[in-house]
């Protein structure tokens, strides 16, 4: 039986996985978060502590920009009864563009496990 480690090293390693070969490192790195070494051993969670922050950092991010987005949506639209909830957005957009729903279903995943 593993313990609460175990546990956490391999979600990591299966977040890492999903966000593999999807230019995740580069973004890491472009965005002064850390260099290129460090961004590839946050794939294998090589460092738990240091991986779980990047992961908690790319999905606050995240979660940050799509807010804005949707409120830069509705400051564009001219009649107020047309504005659809944030939720509904999110899933309206993911319906409607597999490339996002396989990023925002992983982004909520680690946004839920590991959100403070």
């Amino acid at each position: 039986m593993f313990g609460g480690l175990h546990i956490e090293i391999t979600s990591l390693k299966v977040l890492g996985y999903l966000l593999e070969g999807s230019y995740w490192t580069g973004a890491v790195v472009q965005a002064w978060v850390t260099t290129s070494e460090p961004a590839d051993s946050f794939l294998k969670a090589s460092h738990v502590t240091r991986t779980r922050w990047a992961h908690q950092f790319t999905a606050r991010s995240l979660y940050l920009l799509q807010q804005s987005a949707y409120r830069d949506y509705i400051q564009t639209l001219a009649d107020a009864s047309e504005v659809v909830p944030f939720e509904d957005s999110c899933d309206a957009r993911s319906d409607a563009c597999p490339q996002s729903s396989s990023g925002t279903s992983s982004c909520s995943w680690s946004w839920l496990c590991w959100s403070t």
